[in-house]
């Protein structure tokens, strides 16, 4: 479905809350709900709008049809774990943009050389040192950009070699 030209989008964007608003919006909340997920899934098959603007339409649309409160809400949306999360990816965005994971490989590389139990020691240890600033969910989405990183330098020098 990702093959939709734009006009299909813009008329599924435009035309599924219309079309679903006659019958749905005239019964109770279980019948409003059941029309918000049905355009959620509608963009979400029809990729009509990016995912993440998506999954963030329940946020307005529930208080807007008194489905559910906003303090009601909200807070399933900015829980502790999910926060911690999307800061923990933007973190390893943020590592993966700037090469940092590509320097760290190539540290690890002449500092401890390529003997694999030695490599895995190495990086144990700069996994360790990590998680001493940060949670453990953020030193893994850090350690995996250096890991795969780590990996392809070492594919890269076999080719070389051999």
């Amino acid at each position: 479905m990702s093959k939709l030209t734009p006009f299909l989008k813009k008329c599924l964007l435009l035309f599924t809350p219309i079309l679903l608003a006659i019958p749905l919006l005239f019964f109770g909340p279980e019948f409003r709900c059941l029309f918000v997920i049905i355009i959620l899934s509608t963009y979400w098959i029809g990729e009509v709008m990016p995912i993440g603007i998506t999954s963030l339409l329940p946020l307005a649309l529930f208080p807007i049809l008194q489905i559910v409160s906003s303090k009601n809400i909200a807070p399933v949306y900015f829980k502790d774990s999910i926060v911690l999360f999307m800061t923990t990816l933007i973190m390893a965005m943020g590592v993966q943009s700037t090469g940092l994971h590509r320097r760290i490989a190539l540290k690890l590389l002449t500092k401890v050389g390529a003997k694999q139990p030695i490599m895995l020691f190495g990086f144990m240890l700069i996994t360790c040192f990590i998680s001493f600033f940060v949670s453990d969910t953020a030193c893994t989405a850090l350690m995996c950009p250096t890991a795969v990183a780590l990996l392809t330098t070492i594919k890269d020098a076999q080719k070389v070699s051999g």
